[in-house]
């Protein structure tokens, strides 16, 4: 029998703390990056950018912890020998480690194809604001226009069009693990 102190609790309070620290010091990361970067995006852009990459990474976050924990239940139901949750936690963990392996390797190029197909499919409906970092209204022409104020409507639809491709992005990544 195991000690519990050598489980893995995904939702411990101790993996809440370093979930919290991990997604601080990706932030802090962030702005120490955006002191560096010449030229310097406005303020309000480098918050449209970043929202978009906080926004999609708790997402896909959340969708992990939530599958980790539903498929050690699932396990148990088939398996009724399968330790429980108070007995053993490590699948979970197991399963987690998988998501975010297979996330931040097959699933780049797997986000990136469907980013671009969203991006084709919206532009072939003539849907504007949809390039991703650009948040500025363009003319009928297709150029920037002189106006120098973002468009929180270019972010929003920009946001749907990045969790979008993070959604396709995760089924695309579940089956592969199923």
């Amino acid at each position: 029998m195991q000690n519990s102190q050598d489980t893995c609790q995904l939702l411990g309070p101790v993996s809440i703390l370093i979930q919290l620290f991990m997604g601080t010091v990706a932030i802090v990361g962030l702005l120490i990056k955006r002191n560096h970067e010449h030229p310097r995006r406005k303020m309000i852009v480098w918050v449209y950018d970043v929202g978009k990459q906080i926004s999609g990474a708790l997402s896909i976050h959340f969708v992990n912890l939530g599958l980790s924990v539903l498929k050690k239940r699932r396990k148990q139901e088939i398996h009724p020998s399968y330790p429980s949750d108070d007995e053993n936690d490590d699948g979970q963990c197991d399963w987690y480690f998988l998501n975010l392996l297979l996330d931040t390797t097959a699933g780049i190029p797997i986000l990136w194809v469907c980013l671009a197909l969203i991006e084709n499919i919206l532009s072939y409906f003539r849907v504007k604001n949809i390039e991703s970092g650009n948040y500025f209204p363009k003319t009928k022409d297709e150029t920037v226009t002189g106006e120098k104020t973002p468009m929180f409507s270019a972010f929003f639809k920009q946001l749907l069009v990045f969790t979008s491709g993070l959604a396709i992005m995760k089924v695309c990544v579940f089956v592969i693990l199923n």
